[in-house]
Order: structure tokens, then sequence, then C-alpha cells
């Protein structure tokens, strides 16, 4: 076999590569939980808001994932740029209202930013919390920090969102509480190893296709199964 072929089957006894795109507070909290993981699969973590292909493709290159995991609007740009699998971290109403619950005891003033779609729960906690709870929906980072730039002129208002959320309240003194929770990030790591798995299996299987079709000596019959009956 080549030196590819000796690469992939390599590949299939190494341990598993998640490479995790986040921001920081993102970051922080996924690291809490990757300790359990530790013997399945190895981990590097980015720091980054992504904006481009080459800035993507530079960390895939230098860590090989056999899977990336991310969130909100990064998670929905490495979909469409990139070839492996990309587990995005799902935000359930419980996270949502859970964070709420945990602003409203620092303010009654509460502006929740979500990605791409209006949560449930946060319409739903203002009259139970006995708070007043706001809602934006954003679809790219840009659109995250406008929605953020024009919640923080509010009066002692407590920001719930995603770690760019969380981020830019930081920079601004602006209280915030992150909407994900540990056992959405546990959850997400489950399901992105399954995809490592099940992508790692396909490279083999399309390897050993590739070497019989086109490296292999030995004559080849393959045969469509018929019906006997």
């Amino acid at each position: 076999m080549s030196d590819n072929d000796l690469k992939n089957n390599a590949l299939q006894t190494s341990k598993l590569r998640v490479l995790i795109f986040g921001y920081k507070e993102f970051s922080q909290l996924m690291s809490s939980v990757l300790g359990r993981f530790r013997e399945q699969a190895e981990f590097r973590i980015v720091d980054a808001i992504v904006g481009t292909t080459f800035e993507i493709k530079k960390h895939i290159s230098a860590f090989g994932p056999d899977v990336v995991v991310s969130a909100g609007s990064n998670a929905r740009y490495l979909e469409s740029a990139l070839s492996i699998p990309v587990e995005s971290l799902s935000t359930t109403e419980l996270d949502v209202y859970e964070a709420i619950e945990k602003a409203s005891k620092i303010s009654q003033n509460i502006h929740v930013i979500s990605f791409a779609t209006p949560s449930i729960a946060a319409q739903l906690a203002g009259a139970k919390l006995n708070a007043s709870v706001e809602q934006s929906v954003y679809l790219t980072p840009e659109q995250a920090r406008e929605q953020f730039y024009i919640a923080s002129k509010k009066a002692d208002v407590v920001m719930v969102g995603a770690s760019l959320v969380c981020g830019l309240a930081a920079s601004k003194d602006v209280p915030s509480f992150l909407v994900y929770s540990e056992s959405s990030c546990v959850l997400t790591i489950e399901n992105a190893l399954q995809k490592a798995r099940e992508w790692r299996e396909r490279n083999r299987e399309h390897a050993i296709m590739s070497w019989l079709m086109d490296k292999s000596k030995t004559p080849i019959i393959m045969i469509d199964g018929l019906d006997e009956s």
C-alpha cells in the first residue's frame, strides 16, 4: 500500500480528533466537560469568530479533525464552508429559561439575544419571573453586535445570549449570562463523536475501494445482488 493508505489505516486506530471553534465563554464551558471524553478523542479549541475559509483551513490542516464543533453563526458558517462534519451546539428552552432566571436575580430588565429564532422560554419567562424580558434575533456576528449595541443603551439591563453576546457585554461592563449549559455541551460532544466515527468509517471504506479499483493488481469482478426467487 502507499503512504496515504498506511496513513488511513493509522487513523482508524488513533483517537478521534475534535476541533472546537468558539468565543471565550463558550470555549471555557466546553473545556469544563472535555475531561470525561479524553480516552475517546483529542480536542483542540480555537477562540475565534470565524470569518474566512483561509483561517478555517489553516486550523483544519494543522490538526486534521474528524469533526468540528461550534455554535450559532459560527456553526452555520462552518457548515457551509467545510466538507467534514460540523456539530452545532443546540440550546434548549430549559437552558434559556435557567439563564433568564439567573439574570432576574440581578435585574428585572433582561434582554435575550438569540441566534436564528426567538425562544419560547424567553417569551414566557417574563410573567413567570416577574421580569421585563425583551428579545432580539441575529443571523451573523455583525447583527449580534448591532443588537447588543441597541440593547446595552437601556438602563440596568442584563444580557442573556451566546458567547459572542457575553463577550461584548464583558467588554462594556454589562452583566450577562451564557445561554449554554454544561449538559448541552456534553450532549453536543457525544453527537460530535458519533459523527466523527461515521466520518472515519466512510473514509476508510472509500480508501479501500479506491485502492482496490486503482492500485490492486488482482482482477476484481463486481456483481450486483440478484434475486434468485
